[in-house]
């Protein structure tokens, strides 16, 4: 009998990084569990289905419209509590009737990866809210529920903290991507037994044998991976001041580039979010009498994984923001500096062996990074040896996580380890 597995994710929103994530562990089941009946469970499940080829539910079939205004005082909080009252909770209520229905039958919930542990700007009751309800539901229909190689975000609000604790506390197995996400949920109070894998895209298939560096040429071809930077909490005048700057620095970055004779590519990694800053970049650029076909800029859009891992295989150096952009140049094994937006970054490039190649986005400048650039044009060959020998071993250790969480299912003996998870 089939072994019947929902993965759960923030999967089919057009961010590549994340679809990266889903390919991977699908990919992986397929080789630990030939058997297995694969659906998942994500935001948009027509992208999902087409996309990757499994059955795919909606997270949450929620469509409240537009906030209300509700007034001012008392007369505010007396609307909220109407609203939950005849709106929300009836809605919960029929989602518990459907969730029970999309689990109806399924051995196995996993909590697939990516940076999910976090609030990301929206309210608590949003998606840290569907995870505990799923988490929940999914235990009282006898599930095992687990969370794999899960990243943790930065939580300002002490209800998303509650609500994620919550959500691990009732999960058969909680692994983090990395040392950094398992401390800050033991700062938040997460005091069980929990394990540390790589982040799930290093094993992908295309990881199993990067390619050569893209090019025999004079100069390397270089990948300038573009962000929808505007601040962590801002809004109006300073996050547009904050984007502005981000933009001008980076077409600095390219203009010495191009003026120097190296090749350029122009990489995004969310196709919503970073188009724009395609369009903007181009536009800036040709302000300054940069034409992108005159001076040697590709710029191409993408749609799928093989798009962007074709165009950042390309490359011989990359400049990235976008954590999954520096994953896969990583799995490419190209030397990559990370502009990073986010703590998860430093950690990722600390464990890789190159904690010299990080910026941070909010205050780096054109001249360090122009330095960094040509510190590692001058140590390719080494720096691509250390990264090749690093993916292998995340490899191998996301092999042996695999093995922990599937074994109990496929029915395999397990060596005798003190450190594995009880799933029976």
């Amino acid at each position: 009998m089939s072994t019947k597995i929902s993965l759960f994710g923030n999967f089919g929103t057009r961010n590549i990084g994340n679809e990266c994530t889903l390919k991977a562990i699908i990919h992986s089941i397929r080789r630990f569990l030939p058997e297995a009946d694969i659906n998942c469970i994500c935001s948009t499940p027509e992208d999902v289905l087409s996309r990757h080829g499994v059955p795919a539910f909606p997270i949450s079939c929620r469509s409240e419209g537009p906030p209300r205004r509700s007034g001012r005082g008392p007369w505010r909080l007396v609307a909220r509590i109407w609203r939950g009252i005849f709106r929300r909770i009836p809605h919960e209520l029929r989602e518990v009737a459907r969730i029970r229905q999309t689990l109806s039958g399924r051995d196995m919930l996993i909590m697939t990866g990516t940076g999910m542990l976090g609030d990301g700007g929206e309210s608590s009751l949003g998606y840290p809210f569907e995870i505990l309800k799923w988490t929940l539901l999914a235990k009282l229909y006898r599930l095992k529920v687990l969370f794999v190689s899960v990243g943790v975000e930065p939580m300002r609000s002490k209800m998303t903290q509650w609500l994620v604790r919550l959500s691990l506390d009732g999960a058969d197995y909680v692994c983090f991507r990395d040392q950094h996400s398992q401390q800050n949920m033991t700062k938040m109070g997460f005091h069980r037994k929990s394990f540390v894998f790589p982040d799930l895209a290093f094993s992908l298939p295309e990881a199993a044998s990067p390619p050569p560096p893209g090019t025999e040429a004079d100069r390397p071809v270089v990948g300038v991976g573009l962000y929808d930077y505007c601040g962590r909490g801002t809004s109006g005048e300073e996050a547009r001041l904050l984007y502005h700057d981000y933009l001008d620095k980076i077409g600095q970055f390219v203009t010495w580039l191009v003026d120097r004779k190296y090749p350029v590519r122009i990489l995004i990694g969310d196709i919503t979010y970073d188009d724009p800053v395609r369009e903007d970049l181009r536009r800036s650029l040709e302000k300054k009498g940069i034409v992108y076909g005159e001076r040697r800029i590709v710029d191409e859009p993408i749609s799928s994984i093989p798009d962007l891992f074709r165009q950042i295989g390309s490359t011989d150096i990359v400049v990235a923001s976008r954590f999954h952009n520096v994953v896969i140049s990583l799995i490419l094994a190209r030397p990559v500096i990370s502009i990073s937006y986010n703590r998860k970054n430093d950690v990722l490039m600390a464990a890789t062996g190159l904690p010299e190649c990080c910026m941070r986005i909010a205050d780096f400048d054109v001249p360090g990074l122009i330095g960094k650039f040509e510190s590692i044009e001058r140590r390719v060959p080494e720096i691509r040896l250390r990264i090749i020998e690093k993916i292998q071993e995340y490899r191998l250790a996301l092999d042996e996580q695999y093995r922990l969480i599937f074994a109990t299912l496929s029915k395999r003996p397990s060596p005798p380890s003190g450190d594995e998870p009880d799933l029976s």
